[in-house]
């Protein structure tokens, strides 16, 4: 069965970013020089990370093995949010791909924990977004259309804000398997 993407009201195309923060001025996770002097209250280069949101970025402090990943990744569990935008899987899965590129040996969440131990987390993360796609991908051969039948029949019964995000989050993954990314 084709993959196509169904339109949603709630999954506007992600917004233009600045200069600075577009991925083809960050692809070596190390911030545009003209980056905003804002930024530098942080210090260090500031990676662009989308996939959670469009605007994501992480922090790299100078001489350190941390990385502050903000959304990326949790420090509990082996998912997050991925849904806002059209394109979200695929900048997710490229963000995880370069924040193991930085070998870091801590990451500092925005919630949970610290992870002392990144490589595994990434895999975990990385592995967990792809068993999802896996799942909307099966679902859909079986006959299930549409992010709600999709969301309900990959999640089960959920509240309906919880809902509201997993059918997003389908939607985000229809537009990965469709190739609309």
């Amino acid at each position: 069965t084709p993959i196509t993407r169904r339109p949603r009201p709630g999954l506007p195309t992600a917004p233009a970013a600045p200069p600075w923060a577009r991925a083809e001025t960050t692809t070596s996770l190390t911030a545009s020089p003209s980056a905003p002097a804002a930024a530098d209250l942080v210090g260090g280069p500031r990676p662009a990370a989308p996939g959670h949101a469009p605007r994501h970025f992480c922090f790299h402090p100078p001489d350190t093995a941390s990385v502050f990943v903000g959304d990326l990744i949790l420090g509990d569990g082996d998912t997050t949010w991925i849904g806002e935008y059209r394109g979200a899987v695929a900048d997710y899965l490229r963000s995880l791909d370069r924040l193991a590129t930085l070998a870091a040996r801590t990451l500092h969440p925005a919630h949970g924990p610290p992870i002392h131990d990144p490589a595994p987390a990434i895999a975990r993360f990385r592995a967990h977004r792809l068993e999802r796609v896996e799942q909307v991908r099966r679902a859909v051969a079986d006959g299930h259309a549409g992010a709600p039948a999709i969301a309900r029949h990959v999640y089960g019964p959920l509240p309906p804000k919880i809902r509201t995000m997993a059918e997003a989050g389908v939607d985000a993954i229809l537009d990965y398997l469709s190739g609309a990314e």
